[in-house]
C-alpha cells in the first residue's frame, strides 16, 4: 500500500504528518536509514525500531547500508506475515531546517556514519567484556598464589589439619567458580553474578 500522506506533497515547512500501512513502514526503513528517519520524522531511533518490533517488521542488519553505498548486494529481508496488531502507524514529519541546520547536520545524517558509530560502540562493549574476564582471571589467578601460600605456612606451623585441609578444599572451589576460564558450577554460588562478586568484593560489601 503507498504512503498516504494529509498534504500534497512532503516538502513542508509546518509540522505535517504521513499515515503508513505496515507494508509502508517497511518499504520506508528500507529507502533510509534509522537515523536518516529519526532527522526526518518527530520520533527517535529507538522509537523507530520498537515500532517496526511492534509490527514484525525486519530491519536492516549492520553493515546494510556500507554494502549499497559502494555498489555492492545487500538483500532485504522479507516482510513476513503475520498476526502482530495491525496498528495505524502515523509519522510526524519534523519541522524544516534552516540550511545551517542542514548542513550541521549533513554527516550526521549520513547512513555510512549511523553503521561506524553502531559498529564503534560494539568494538568498545567487547573491549570491556574482555578487560572484565581479564581482571577476573588475574585475581583468581592471584587467589590461587595465596591460598598455596596459606598451605605452605599452615605446614611450616604444623597447622595443616584436617579442618584446615577441608576448609582450603572449599576455597579453590570457590577459586574455580569464580574464574572465567573454568566457571565450576556450584550448588551454594551459582544463584549470584560472578562480577557481582569480585565488585562487592573489591567494594567490601557484604551481601545481603
Amino acid at each position: 500500500m503507498p504512503v498516504q500522506v494529509k498534504t500534497a506533497t512532503i516538502d513542508i515547512i509546518h509540522m505535517e504528518s504521513i499515515t503508513l500501512s505496515r507494508q509502508g513502514l517497511y518499504n520506508l526503513v528500507w529507502t533510509e536509514s534509522m537515523l536518516a528517519l529519526s532527522k526526518k520524522y518527530d520520533i527517535s531511533v529507538v522509537g523507530l525500531r520498537k515500532m517496526c518490533k511492534r509490527n514484525d517488521i525486519p530491519i536492516p542488519k549492520g553493515g546494510h547500508w556500507m554494502k549499497i553505498k559502494y555498489g555492492k548486494k545487500s538483500s532485504r529481508l522479507k516482510l513476513p506475515a503475520t498476526t502482530a496488531s495491525k496498528e495505524k502507524i502515523t509519522l510526524e514529519i519534523r519541522t524544516e531546517k534552516s540550511e545551517a541546520e542542514k548542513a550541521a547536520n549533513q554527516i550526521v545524517d549520513d547512513p555510512i556514519q549511523e553503521e561506524l558509530e553502531e559498529r564503534r560502540q560494539k568494538e568498545v562493549k567487547g573491549l570491556i567484556k574482555l578487560l572484565v574476564k581479564f581482571n577476573r582471571w588475574q585475581q583468581t589467578q592471584q587467589l590461587r598464589e595465596y591460598l598455596s601460600e596459606l598451605e605452605k605456612k599452615a605446614i611450616y606451623e604444623n597447622n595443616h589439619t584436617e579442618e584446615f585441609q577441608s576448609w582450603l578444599k572449599r576455597a579453590r572451589e570457590k577459586t574455580d567458580w569464580l574464574d572465567p576460564m573454568i566457571e565450576r558450577k556450584d550448588e551454594w554460588l551459582d544463584c549470584f553474578d560472578r562480577e557481582k562478586v569480585i565488585t562487592r568484593a573489591n567494594q567490601k560489601i557484604d551481601f545481603k
